[in-house]
């Protein structure tokens, strides 16, 4: 004769979980955000990611750039994970406000924050359920050594963007960052004609 055991789940009832359901967009709504440098809006999903770009000295001196790289999903995928196709572009901010759009294919993306005489800053966001956008304040710090920052990490970067055809970055943003590169070594001469 078979015995047969039975677990019983408890019954959830439709009140218990809109009630779960509130408290989360609750708490989603009352929490300010991560930190004074990162802030979110609440939403469906991530469509964009905006904030302040924040450097010391002369705007036209430092010339403030973002380099975002994103990351395309792809239907192809493999044991690890999804494929992704990784684009490239330039964003210009204005009066220091930028705005970095996800489109419904990006799974996340990679800013890096660059300005002349600067430390670079990076950060990634992912898209995320639940907020709608990314709100990012990022100050430039002043960098003593640029110039060997400059040729030791920044430029091999900057040059990848240009060289390889895999970013899909447009010939504007490939020929801006060239003339960039140029004008900072332009400086590190006239610098060194100095002395």
């Amino acid at each position: 004769m078979r015995e047969f055991n039975f677990v019983l789940q408890p019954k959830r009832s439709p009140m218990l979980k809109f009630c779960v359901l509130m408290l989360w967009i609750v708490s989603l709504v009352l929490i300010e955000g991560c930190s004074d440098q990162l802030d979110y809006r609440v939403g469906v999903v991530t469509r964009s990611v905006s904030g302040k770009m924040k450097v010391s000295g002369n705007l036209t001196d430092v010339q403030p750039i973002i380099l975002v790289r994103k990351y395309n999903r792809t239907l192809i995928e493999s044991s690890t994970g999804y494929l992704y196709r990784v684009s490239a572009e330039i964003v210009y901010p204005q009066s220091g406000m930028y705005t970095v759009d996800m489109a419904a294919e990006v799974d996340r993306v990679e800013l890096m924050f660059l300005g002349r005489y600067h430390t670079p800053v990076s950060y990634q966001f992912k898209r995320t359920l639940g907020v709608r956008e990314y709100i990012y304040n990022v100050r430039l710090q002043k960098d003593p050594g640029w110039r060997e920052s400059y040729f030791l990490l920044i430029k091999p970067i900057l040059a990848e963007y240009i060289v390889e055809q895999r970013f899909r970055m447009s010939p504007s943003d490939q020929l801006f960052l060239g003339q960039w590169m140029d004008k900072t070594e332009d400086t590190f001469e006239k610098a060194a004609v100095k002395q």
